[in-house]
């Protein structure tokens, strides 16, 4: 008997490529090593052995360890030191040494003014005559407590005026008051008579008129015044001149770590 081969469409043509032998279930699927487009295992050649040596997963690589931020070089260091002007303070030190100087000169002329009149206080005889060298440049008085007329003559004998001077304008020098005042024409030794029914002496010097009296003792409370005020500054200078100087000095020590510091 003669077979007739099954055509195309019968379902017992025999089993397309890929697929198994007859009677093997078309359902079984081959292992991954035998199937097409399989990678052979690793590390028997072929594609598997490259990615068997793959770098770690993706998302963790790997870099260089870098500092925590902050500390390289530059940052974090804080500004860069500075030495700052010591012109404030001495401006300070300056404006205070003038006012104390210019304190110390006004207090001096002034005690001065008034110690070379009460030094220059002479006593003469309240009822008598007493002889006197004065000099032409300067203006002298007769001082004392108690009632009194005196007169004065020149070196020739002329008088001179003597101009009396009111209580109420009288300058008190160690206790006794100006009662009057005259100026000599000639330098040369000068006669004056007075006569007093006062026990209190009576004093020949030089004159210190009201104004005279005035400007001086103005002279002395303005001098304190402006010497405590002066005192005052002269010393916040010097202590602010110091600290600046401190400071400075201490950002210069600081500024060799610094490159590029100011100075």
């Amino acid at each position: 008997m003669s077979q007739v081969p099954p055509s195309s469409g019968s379902p017992y043509s025999p089993a397309p490529y890929g697929q198994g032998e007859p009677g093997t279930s078309p359902y079984t699927t081959p292992s991954a090593s035998s199937a097409p487009g399989a990678y052979p295992p690793a590390g028997q050649g072929g594609y598997g052995q490259p990615y068997a040596q793959q770098a770690p997963a993706y998302g963790a690589p790997t870099y260089p360890t870098a500092p925590a931020y902050g500390t390289p070089a530059g940052y974090g260091a804080g500004p860069v030191p500075q030495v700052r002007p010591t012109t404030g303070p001495k401006i300070l030190l300056t404006i205070g040494l003038v006012m104390l100087i210019g304190s110390i000169v006004a207090f001096a002329v002034s005690l001065a003014t008034l110690l070379n009149v009460s030094g220059s206080l002479s006593e003469i005889p309240r009822n008598g005559t007493a002889t006197a060298t004065l000099e032409s440049s300067n203006v002298y008085g007769i001082y004392s407590g108690g009632l009194i007329a005196c007169e004065v003559a020149d070196p020739s004998g002329a008088p001179v005026d003597v101009t009396s001077v009111p209580p109420s304008d009288a300058t008190d020098v160690d206790g006794n008051p100006l009662i009057g005042i005259f100026s000599p024409t000639t330098s040369g030794d000068y006669t004056i008579t007075c006569q007093s029914s006062s026990s209190k002496p009576v004093y020949l010097g030089l004159s210190v008129n009201g104004s005279g009296a005035i400007a001086s003792g103005l002279g002395i409370i303005g001098s304190f015044l402006l010497g405590l005020p002066g005192l005052f500054l002269t010393i916040g200078g010097f202590i602010w001149l110091g600290v600046r100087r401190s400071q400075n000095k201490q950002a210069q020590a600081a500024a060799g770590g610094y490159p590029g510091a100011r100075f």
